[in-house]
């Protein structure tokens, strides 16, 4: 089963959630599917972990966990994987910015290994996919319409009813938990920039504290990456 199958199901299983996990779930007109986590929705931190699973493909384990701050413990993020290559780096690593229009996003998740952003990523680590189905998702404060999968589609080469999407700002409590699920992909970056082989990384473990909600989007990327 390749990476966007996987990111499928779990998008699915998070629909079947979506009362519990107080998203809102939107067909678009060409058959597109958005689950809002937290730009209209309240979303919360059971909405973060499913965005944080769709991010990484589901290759990750991803659970909140609580973290000692000069003896304060405050609510945090731990991730584990066998796959850190694949799972935060093909995966995971917010690469793609997603333009259309007034809309902007961030992109992350199993649908830019179909997109083949960051080309030399892939080439570097070898790895490639071809699927029927697309999974992505977008760090933004707007919900995207039908002209937005659709170009988001055409470029992963499927069908825009075969495109799922999961949305929530960053200032919101789902958005700030999936920023602090990056804590592998940050440190796996840093190597792959210094010219370290990411490939004979065979698990990787980390814990973050989730940052709370500080102020606007920009405000919050900050206090969230300072919290990685």
């Amino acid at each position: 089963m390749g990476i966007n199958e996987m990111g499928f199901e779990v998008f699915e299983e998070m629909l079947d959630y979506s009362d519990e996990l107080q998203i809102e779930v939107h067909e678009l007109e060409n058959g597109a599917v958005v689950a809002d986590a937290g730009v209209k929705a309240h979303g919360g931190i059971g909405a973060g972990i499913y965005l944080s699973r769709l991010c990484m493909a589901d290759l990750s384990d991803v659970q909140l966990t609580p973290c000692d701050i000069k003896g304060i413990l405050v609510p945090g993020v731990q991730v584990a994987t066998d796959y850190p290559a694949v799972s935060c780096m093909a995966s995971q690593c917010a690469m793609w910015q997603v333009k259309a229009d007034k809309f902007f996003a961030m992109g992350s998740g199993p649908a830019r290994v179909l997109a083949r952003k960051t080309r030399d990523l892939y080439e570097k680590i070898g790895f490639e996919e071809f699927a029927d189905v697309a999974v992505l998702v977008l760090e933004s404060s707007k919900l995207p319409d039908a002209a937005v999968a659709a170009k988001i589609a055409e470029q992963c080469g499927v069908d825009a009813a075969d495109l799922r999407l999961a949305v929530a700002p960053t200032n919101s409590v789902a958005g700030l938990v999936q920023v602090s699920a990056r804590v592998v992909e940050t440190g796996l970056h840093k190597l792959f920039t210094m010219g370290f082989d990411i490939n004979t990384i065979k698990s990787g473990w980390g814990r973050a504290p989730i940052s709370p909600i500080v102020g606007d989007a920009t405000m919050c990327m900050g206090s969230s990456n300072d919290a990685i």
